[in-house]
């Protein structure tokens, strides 16, 4: 019987705290959506205006650039027809490139001058040789890759992630 009375008391007592702590919040919540950002003092500049969208001004960089398809010569004999960032070879139409990550991170866009109708194609894959500024166009077909050979063009970076 003591212990049933002490839930009853306890009980009422935890739902009081529990709405206290609730309204509370929820005070602090409307302060937080009430306060109000002064304006710049006049000719104080702002370092990042919020409401302005971030853009990414297109870069060139001069890349070696060479070529493979999804052979077992050119990937290994654990091709699978996936890509290091988890894409089918066929994503795209199979229009994409293999970059050194750390430089461009996956799903960067790049114009690559005599590759993909010279639209932007998404970096999807990377690969052991691929270091710095070099990068793979991935071609269907060994026999195109051969085709393609090995160039030094100079690379657009249209889209940064």
């Amino acid at each position: 019987m003591r212990r049933n009375a002490l839930i009853t008391i306890t009980l009422p007592t935890f739902t009081v705290l529990l709405l206290l702590i609730s309204l509370s919040a929820a005070g602090k919540a409307d302060d937080e959506r009430r306060a109000v950002i002064p304006p710049p003092v006049h000719g104080e500049e702002l370092l990042h205006d919020v409401s302005a969208p971030a853009t990414v001004r297109p870069r060139t960089l001069t890349m070696e650039v060479t070529a493979y398809c999804p052979c077992r010569k050119c990937c290994g004999k654990n091709a699978r027809g996936l890509t290091a960032s988890g894409a089918r070879v066929s994503h795209n139409a199979g229009l994409f490139v293999a970059a050194d990550t750390a430089l461009l991170p996956f799903h960067t866009k790049l114009i690559i001058p005599g590759y993909g109708e010279e639209k932007p194609v998404p970096v999807l894959d990377r690969g052991g040789a691929i270091k710095g500024n070099r990068i793979d166009v991935f071609f269907p077909t060994h026999k195109q890759a051969l085709e393609w050979g090995r160039q030094t063009v100079e690379v657009t970076v249209v889209e940064a992630r």
